[in-house]
């Protein structure tokens, strides 16, 4: 049937009048039309004439929900006729049997009665109030709208009338009918009514585009406007064959502002190199049973030939390739080979590289992947620039993650990614503007290109079950600022490096994410750590994990943290062949927040247990005061543990490569006889009944015994030993190497009594030269103990400040010499022996006899 377009009209939001410009409604118009502004599908609403006023006015069945217009064209169909009800086949439907045998099953609904004989049958019953036109939108497909499905034949703008029209009818169900609708343009899917499109039923996107959305559910000029509840159920989305091949495709559904959105039992599937889901500001989300497989994006700093390969062999460093690839740039950058990511330490040549880790396992002729491409944005800038030219203008509306370019100060300075899009590229392929500005400076900082999963800010209650997101490259989910999230069952599978120009990197980034999260996490990814968590203040828990970790990189890692935050993850099971050193560190953080491992991780390697570790303590542990009072931390374990109860009550012990090597107790000890007075000791050794060193304390007494045992004949019990800290910076002369004191207290502070100390006199080299000074506090005229004994090295013993010698090298007594003039008081050296130079008659040497200073002879020396 021909629609009436004739002049043009204006629209005001929440008023159910319409006011036209030279148009002719009294004759051209009439009740139970759809009224459709234009140009659709921009405009995505229509609506039902209520009656015709006059030739300029028109009253709607329900106020306009739109915004406003004013002056723009429109299209009044019919779909039944006004006087007698009877349904209408519109023009160009290619099925009009569907509506003819609706109308006759949608009889069977009523009771009839008459004559039986009759033509005709007149409808009667509970449902004699509606017409027949609101019984055939009980259940509207895109076939009723002039779609195919056939999935050659274009049916943009059939599935958009068909949304629209249920749309203008107050909300409502679309059914796809099992049929697979090829579009060729967006469909824009805003709506203010709730809102169904109910499968099964497939829809393809035949067009590319970065920048686009197949499905797009945001407000198509103010995307702040929330749509009301969108349900979409049992409905596979997909870009088509050329469009892969092509890319990149568009985002397979956006709803930016996203109130009441179900996604039920839905596949989104084929996304090239874009996004799958892209979402924001989600209140109230369901989603249940839905799966995504696809590309993602991550373009790689280097592509890497199909022919090339590249061979490392276990415990060695020489990373080797069939074929020139490597150049100066590559260092510090990774690579991942053998499920191992390395990190390139020094680039030798264009085919040799050495690692800054060693190989775990030898891999001969194997493929290899580089990391994503890495760039750098200054504070205030939106230039980014790469470090290789991987773009193009195909690139623009593409959204990009930067990470650490975003400065936050609530609830406190934090670095996160600045979460944005690339609204140009330059030619060079690597000078890329964006549409936010940096508000901190990041310099070759990693970059995620489009996640297969974006959810950007203002999320709250959003609740996934049973999220899966298959072969993706890149990213798999980001969420960048959202609460109260559960991801449940979640399953996050990379693609295993299957392409040389694309590269798996983090399975997830949770952004100031509070939210728990279990599930499994799989394939192979070129990056330092599995799941990136980053700038978080509140809870984040990982309950249950499963799947793989490469050797050398993290399960999971923690920047930026707030003091606040808590991140706790309970038991992770691990299938993959992974070294114990990697299970060694498998958690880092940095910041303020906590890491608090609740569970196991268990690992198999060749199918052999690697580890099960049981609580792991990253960050200082705090009892609480009064939260038990004997033991405050009570260790329980075995021989095997690292930290275990051996030996009986009272006692914990450390223990390495399965022998007892420390033991603190406060009980008897078998392997030593001491007093039955013992107060607690710790035992050195290397089992539990034979130890080499004991510090024991005597309660009798109170004194601290420090005994080595030995049977080797003339051991040194104890040693100590000093180096200097600075690299390569050997003791000097002058060092203390040990020094004991003894401390006594005034009543104020403790003061020095005496000391021993032990220092080196000369320039250390095959031998290190030292003294032994004995030192004690005089009764006046210091605060500091003075040296009253020295023995050097050189076999002599000095006095007093190590001025004089008093033995010599050759065990001799050394008198101190004076002058007749210089000799001290007689009186105060009763009995000593002096040496003089100047003595009467070549005297030498002279004693006190308490009055005067006497020669050999007797006589009094002057």
């Amino acid at each position: 049937m021909a629609a009436y377009s004739t002049g043009t009209i204006t629209l005001t939001n929440g008023s159910d009048v319409v006011t036209g410009t030279g148009t002719a409604w009294l004759a051209n118009a009439a009740q139970g039309q759809l009224l459709q502004p234009l140009p659709s599908p921009t405009i995505s609403l229509v609506v039902y004439v209520a009656s015709v006023v006059d030739n300029g006015t028109l009253r709607l069945e329900s106020p306009w929900a739109g915004d406003s217009y004013t002056g723009i064209a429109y299209q009044l169909v019919r779909d039944f006729d006004p006087l007698s009800n009877a349904a209408l086949i519109p023009n160009g439907n290619m099925r009009p049997d569907v509506l003819v045998n609706r109308a006759i099953t949608s009889l069977s609904q009523f009771a009839a009665t008459g004559d039986k004989t009759a033509a005709v049958v007149v409808a009667e019953g509970a449902e004699t109030s509606r017409t027949l036109a609101a019984r055939f939108r009980d259940r509207l497909t895109p076939l009723d709208w002039g779609a195919v499905g056939d999935g050659v034949t274009d049916d943009t703008s059939a599935l958009q009338a068909a949304y629209n029209a249920i749309v203008a009818a107050g909300g409502g169900c679309l059914h796809l009918s099992d049929k697979t609708y090829r579009i060729t343009a967006p469909l824009a899917l805003f709506t203010a009514v709730p809102m169904k499109i109910l499968g099964p039923g497939s829809i393809v996107a035949d067009f590319s585009g970065a920048s686009l959305v197949a499905l797009k559910i945001t407000h198509p000029t103010a995307p702040a406007k929330r749509a009301n509840e969108v349900t979409i159920e049992q409905v596979k989305v997909s870009c088509s064959a050329a469009v892969m091949a092509a890319g990149p495709g568009p985002v397979l559904l956006e709803h930016l502002n996203c109130s009441g959105l179900r996604l039920v039992k839905c596949e989104f599937l084929h996304y090239a190199n874009n996004s799958a889901l892209r979402l924001s500001a989600m209140w109230n989300t369901l989603f249940h049973d839905v799966y995504i497989w696809g590309s993602g994006c991550q373009y790689v700093r280097r592509q890497i030939p199909p022919t090339t390969t590249f061979s490392i062999v276990a415990g060695t460093t020489a990373l080797e390739a069939s074929a020139a690839i490597f150049d100066a740039s590559d260092a510090g950058k990774l690579i991942s080979l053998g499920m191992q990511v390395f990190a390139i330490q020094s680039v030798t040549d264009s085919q040799n590289a050495v690692t800054a880790a060693t190989a775990v396992r030898t891999t001969a002729a194997g493929a290899a992947t580089f990391e994503g491409v890495r760039g750098t944005i200054a504070s205030g800038s939106a230039t980014l620039t790469l470090e290789k030219a991987v773009l193009s203008a195909a690139d623009v509306g593409r959204s990009i993650w930067v990470l650490d370019a975003q400065q936050v100060t609530y609830p406190a300075s934090m670095l996160r990614p600045l979460c944005t899009t690339i609204t140009a590229v330059a030619a060079d392929g690597m000078t890329v503007t964006v549409a936010a500005a940096a508000t901190a400076t990041a310099t070759n900082t990693p970059i995620i290109f489009s996640p297969a999963v974006e959810v950007l800010d203002g999320t709250s209650d959003a609740h996934f079950y049973s999220l899966q997101i298959e072969q993706f490259f890149g990213t798999g989910l980001a969420f960048a600022g959202a609460n109260s999230v559960i991801l449940q069952g979640t399953k996050l599978h990379s693609n295993n490096g299957g392409l040389n120009n694309q590269s798996s990197m983090f399975s997830a980034v949770f952004v100031g994410f509070a939210g728990e999260i279990d599930g499994h996490f799989d394939g192979t990814l070129t990056s330092p750590t599995r799941v990136l968590v980053a700038a978080t203040s509140s809870k984040v828990t990982f309950r249950n994990w499963s799947g793989i970790v490469m050797d050398d990189q993290k399960l999971l890692s923690v920047t930026s943290s707030y003091a606040g935050s808590l991140i706790t993850i309970g038991s992770i099971c691990l299938n993959s062949q992974v070294d114990t050193r990697t299970l060694a560190t498998p958690f880092g953080i940095s910041g303020s927040g906590v890491l608090d491992i609740d569970g196991y991780i268990g690992a198999y390697a060749r199918s052999v247990p690697v580890i099960t570790n049981p609580k792991l303590f990253l960050q200082p542990v705090q009892v609480q005061p009064g939260s038990k009072a004997v033991p405050g931390v009570a260790f329980v374990g075995d021989v095997d543990t690292g930290l275990a109860q051996v030996g009986g009550v009272n006692t914990a012990s450390i223990i390495t490569g399965g022998t007892e090597s420390i033991r603190c107790a406060g009980t008897s000890i078998t392997s030593y006889a001491v007093t039955t007075q013992l107060g607690g000791y710790v035992a050195i050794g290397t089992s539990s009944n034979s130890y080499d060193t004991l510090l024991l304390r005597n309660d009798a007494t109170r004194h601290l015994n420090l005994t080595t045992i030995s049977d080797i004949a003339g051991m040194s019990p104890t040693v100590l030993a000093v180096r200097r800290r600075a690299t390569g910076t050997v003791v000097q002369s002058g060092d203390t190497i040990f020094k004991l004191q003894a401390l006594a207290s005034n009543g104020t502070s403790d003061l020095i009594v005496g000391q021993i100390s032990v220092i080196q006199t000369g320039v250390a080299g095959a031998n290190v030269p030292g003294a032994i000074v004995l030192a004690a506090q005089p009764a006046s005229g210091s605060t500091f103990a003075q040296e009253v004994v020295r023995a050097n090295g050189d076999y002599t013993i000095t006095h007093r400040g190590n001025v004089q010698t008093i033995i010599n090298a050759n065990s001799l007594h050394v008198l101190r010499s004076y002058t007749l003039s210089t000799l001290p008081n007689a009186a105060a050296n009763a009995w000593a022996v002096a040496a003089v130079s100047n003595g009467a008659g070549g005297h030498p040497q002279v004693t006190s006899n308490g009055a005067n200073w006497l020669y050999l002879d007797g006589v009094v020396a002057a």
